[in-house]
């Protein structure tokens, strides 16, 4: 195993990392590494996008013209 300082770490992070580990009933060490594993493992592959980036300059100019006048009502509710 390999030993690993972390230096200037805020206080107030260390006082809550402490109340934690304390409810865990875990040392802190004990709990910093467990925490440090579950976040090193958690895969990005899992992540799943909702996002619209895949229409970026897609439309044409009549699509464009289309949307635009359609959304055109919602601009009186602040969107």
């Amino acid at each position: 195993m390999a030993n690993l300082v972390i230096r200037e770490v805020d206080p107030g992070i260390v006082a809550a990392l402490k109340r934690n580990a304390a409810k865990a009933g875990k040392d802190l060490n004990t709990y910093v590494k467990g925490a440090l594993t579950a976040v090193a493992k958690k895969r990005r592959r899992n992540v799943v996008f909702h996002d619209l980036d895949h229409l970026a300059g897609t439309w044409t100019r009549h699509q464009h013209k289309d949307f635009t006048a359609a959304v055109a009502p919602l601009q009186d509710f602040g969107f």
